[in-house]
């Protein structure tokens, strides 16, 4: 009889998952490599689902330090935010990215004018519920009328997001916990999902929005370009910008996310 070898397979990463891991190890970081499977996981699922090509940005706040979190699995001009203010305690793969409520934001390097203005969208999975009665946003831009928003005017009564004009889908629950979407089909059709279930809508005209150049920010919303406001004192685990998704990419994307946050020990 002839003995055959130990078969061992050899993982074989998408080649954004390959680049992703570069990137880390280019900032003098690591990652486990379960969690850079998990997140090759996540790639190939959202690939499976005709999800990817639709995003444009995403950030899935893995591996073992805060300059590891910041990088980007897919991107379109910076692979890395900025992280203003954060410091290494503030991150583990664990839990996920702390705000402080008033100084820690990221930029995220990209502005709304990537996306135009009615095939947009962009999500976050907020690990905790934010309270108090200020305005909390976990991404958004704003320049004049042109708000690019998600997240809450008022933290324990309202979560809302804008996408143009100073108009808001905005739902009269408190900014909880969960995976949120926010996406504008067209100039009448704004809409706001938590865990993709709808919970607000508007279908106020916004002809004539312009989106703005600057660049959004996380933990915060950007205003005009002269700083950050309105921060968020919470943790997110996941951010993505992307194109408007049909019914069936949306309920993709969310299981997708879900499960990238299970496999990461961090669901909610």
């Amino acid at each position: 009889m002839i003995l055959k070898p130990p078969f061992n397979p050899t993982w074989r990463y998408q080649p954004e998952t390959t680049n992703y891991l570069q990137d880390i190890t280019d900032t003098g970081q690591t990652i486990s490599v379960r969690s850079l499977q998990h997140v090759d996981k996540f790639v190939r699922d959202c690939k499976e689902a005709g999800v990817w090509s639709k995003l444009l940005e995403v950030l899935p706040f893995a591996g073992n330090h805060l300059d590891a979190a910041v990088i980007k699995i897919k991107y379109v001009t910076s692979y890395a935010a900025t992280a203003v203010n954060f410091v290494a305690a503030d991150y583990t793969e664990a839990t996920g990215l702390l705000g402080n409520g008033s100084t820690k934001y990221l930029n995220l390097l990209t502005a709304p004018n990537v996306l135009g203005t009615t095939n947009l969208g962009f999500a976050t999975y907020n690990r905790e519920a934010t309270t108090g009665a200020g305005a909390k946003y976990a991404l958004g831009v704003s320049t004049g009328s042109d708000l690019f928003l998600v997240g809450a005017t008022v933290a324990n009564s309202n979560t809302a997001a804008y996408a143009g004009l100073g108009v808001s889908a905005g739902s009269g629950t408190s900014y909880s916990a969960g995976f949120y979407y926010a996406e504008r089909q067209s100039v009448t059709d704004l809409k706001l999902y938590q865990n993709n279930t709808q919970i607000a809508s508007s279908a106020v005209d916004v002809t004539g929005l312009a989106a703005p150049a600057i660049n959004f920010f996380a933990f915060a919303r950007n205003n005009s370009g002269g700083g950050a406001i309105s921060h968020l004192d919470t943790r997110l685990s996941f951010i993505a910008v992307c194109q408007a998704l049909s019914a069936t990419e949306r309920a993709a994307l969310y299981a997708h996310v879900v499960t990238l946050q299970t496999n990461l020990g961090r669901a909610i």
